[in-house]
């Protein structure tokens, strides 16, 4: 009787001493919390043609940079984290919860990644930064060299009168521009709302 009660001590001390050993390993502290671990995996995709760079600051501050068309996956400490971000030539703020998992979609300039699973984990960065794919079409029978700008943005555009180039394509900032050219004669100017299916139809509109 006496050595079962002495076998069924050495395994308890045994058992103690494992444990002991356990909560002496790096991350110990997750096992004896809550029993997560203390870092968090953070996976960028970026569907753009351009390369994507997020700046994270908590307790610790990161930058990761994903070129076009790659995805990237890191490990992060657990926290709620502020980030500034570049995609498709614009930035935006913000905050970040990075106290679960976190996948974050960059989709091709101008688009948007759409539902992607479950929310709580999936962000699309097209939420933060709106660009929009607009169309210009020269319409006054003249070489064109458009200004069209913003407080922030600006662009310099030429346009023939006819043929392939006198209708281009580009992506904006959604904003409200204004522009002008010299065509038919005359310095033409006006607003513009950049917007995806509202092209901007540059005429003359001065009188004969």
């Amino acid at each position: 009787m006496k050595k079962i009660t002495l076998i069924r001590a050495s395994i308890f001390v045994a058992l103690a001493a494992v444990l002991v050993l356990l909560l002496a390993l790096p991350g110990s502290e997750a096992l004896a919390g809550t029993g997560k671990s203390t870092n968090v995996r953070f996976t960028i995709i970026n569907h753009s043609h351009k390369t994507f760079t997020i700046h994270l600051y908590g307790d610790e501050a990161f930058t990761f940079s994903v070129p076009p068309d790659a995805k990237e996956a890191h490990v992060v400490p657990r926290d709620t984290y502020t980030f500034t971000m570049e995609a498709c030539g614009q930035t935006s703020s913000g905050t970040i919860n990075l106290n679960i998992y976190q996948i974050m979609h960059v989709p091709v300039c101008g688009g948007t990644a759409g539902a992607k699973g479950n929310k709580p984990h999936n962000i699309d960065t097209s939420d933060y930064i709106k660009p929009v794919r607009i169309t210009i079409r020269n319409k006054t029978g003249d070489k064109v060299h458009l200004y069209l700008r913003t407080i922030e943005n600006h662009y310099y555009l030429d346009l023939d009168p006819w043929g392939k180039n006198s209708e281009i394509k580009i992506i904006v900032p959604r904003d409200r521009y204004v522009y002008s050219f010299y065509a038919c004669g005359d310095l033409e100017a006006g607003y513009y709302n950049a917007r995806t299916y509202i092209p901007l139809d540059l005429v003359c509109t001065t009188d004969d």
